[in-house]
């Protein structure tokens, strides 16, 4: 990461659901589906050699047509024995 902090680590990750023609056709009259995708970015903390603090933050377009897409902020606390 830097020589300041070299325990320390962070990533970005995407992903992707694509659904066929068919399915999307066969629940249009019922719940209508879309691709779904969605982000997220997260900073891992070196505390201690044994303690990880990891901040992250994700987004995502649901595959349901007409919900919002959800923003969620997380954070993990890692201990390591």
């Amino acid at each position: 990461m830097s020589s300041a902090r070299p325990l320390d680590s962070w990533g970005i990750g995407y992903y992707f659901v694509g659904l066929s023609d068919e399915i999307k056709t066969l629940t249009q009259n019922v719940r209508p589906l879309r691709d779904e995708y969605g982000a997220e970015a997260f900073y891992n903390i070196a505390v201690l050699p044994s303690c990880r603090l990891t901040p992250n933050l994700q987004v995502a377009r649901p595959g349901l047509v007409g919900v919002d897409p959800p923003i969620t902020f997380g954070l993990r606390l890692e201990t390591i024995f």
